[in-house]
């Protein structure tokens, strides 16, 4: 549930840049890596320079980040997947070329952050060899932790442009347990091999009272998680009873517990959407993101996906340009005033109108 949007984040809440405060202190403490740190921390500075360049000779918003749909694959089907319409149709992989120029056009706009995400990214065959070859841009890998195996945790832990986000809620524990066996295992395996890591979750009706409770996300962070994300459960567009949507009562009860659990930790921890006043607003459409999908598809975010262009036919310049994503950006900020966990999802009849007018269709 969006509650209203405090003057100043809640303590605990996210400080906007774990790179700057989190990393660095991780970064310092691999010496090995001094010298790939130091440079991806000036690429991200001259990237960020370039991208208000570029926003104010064009008069146009451009994203800090591009979150890629790798691949439709993944090795869990939960229940709360916001995706799972993807996850259970036929496999889809990004192709090489539409990555690459992906990346490529994303920097020339100076973009220097990309969220990997799938289905589970690390299923994709190149996702490794991916954050490799780009030392100069920061990857954030989201992922279930099926594949993060010690051969893979050595060689991601080795690079300096890599968080690892380990879907905690994809593994549900016992009720006597704080984390599954499982879980903890692969938590485990990613603190020995000293990786930069943290988790998320999406939060629903059927796991709200384990994360309501502080000894499971004191259990994430004790397994050396450096930081974490929560995410409220999103029905589909225009659903009004999913039984997995969490009460707006309850959930800004889970908001203040958890707020509270961070400052005493003092661990980063991000509620989405409510801390999303921090980020300037809703990300979407170019305001702080943009979303390429399994088959190139372009759309205001991986939660929206509708749209009318699909990259190597337009360029990510081009959609941002349209008007298609200049009028979901204006128009989302008066839909963020709205009830509801997701302003597009509370604006779902006028998002609609919006799609039919530029003929935009939802990403199969």
């Amino acid at each position: 549930m969006r509650s209203a949007a405090p003057d100043q984040p809640a303590p605990g809440a996210y400080q906007n840049d774990f790179v700057a405060g989190t990393w660095a202190a991780w970064a310092a403490g691999r010496p090995e890596l001094a010298g790939p740190a130091a440079r991806l921390m000036a690429a991200l500075a001259a990237g960020e320079a370039l991208r208000q360049a570029e926003a104010a000779r064009r008069g146009l918003e451009l994203p800090e980040t591009l979150a890629l749909s790798l691949t439709s694959a993944c090795e869990r089907r939960c229940r709360f997947c916001r995706v799972g319409d993807q996850v259970r149709g036929p496999l889809r992989e990004l192709p090489p070329d539409l990555l690459s120029r992906a990346l490529a056009e994303a920097e020339a706009l100076g973009a220097r952050r990309v969220a990997l995400i799938g289905g589970d990214p690390l299923l994709h065959p190149a996702a490794a060899e991916l954050v490799a070859a780009h030392p100069d841009l920061f990857f954030t890998v989201f992922t279930n932790g099926s594949r993060l195996d010690e051969a893979l945790i050595a060689r991601l832990g080795a690079l300096a442009n890599c968080a690892l986000v380990v879907n905690a809620s994809a593994w549900p524990a016992e009720p006597d347990q704080a984390l599954s066996r499982r879980l903890a295992e692969v938590l485990a395996r990613l603190d020995a091999g000293r990786c930069f890591f943290g988790f998320s979750a999406t939060v629903h009706r059927e796991n709200l009272e384990a994360y309501a409770r502080p000894e499971l996300l004191e259990a994430l962070y004790a397994r050396g998680a450096r930081f974490g994300i929560l995410f409220d459960y999103l029905a589909d567009f225009g659903v009004q009873d999913d039984p997995l949507s969490v009460p707006a009562a309850r959930r800004e009860e889970l908001v203040a517990s958890v707020r509270a659990l961070a400052a005493r930790l003092a661990r980063p921890l991000l509620l989405a959407p409510e801390d999303e006043a921090v980020m300037g607003g809703c990300a979407a459409a170019g305001r702080q993101v943009l979303h390429l999908g399994p088959s190139g598809e372009i759309t205001p975010c991986p939660l929206v996906p509708f749209s009318p262009f699909r990259l190597g036919q337009v360029s990510l310049l081009e959609a941002l340009e349209s008007g298609y994503f200049r009028e979901l950006r204006e128009r989302s900020r008066a839909w963020e005033r709205l009830d509801g966990a997701c302003a597009y999802r509370a604006a779902h009849a006028e998002l609609a109108e919006i799609c039919a007018r530029h003929r935009a269709a939802r990403a199969s």
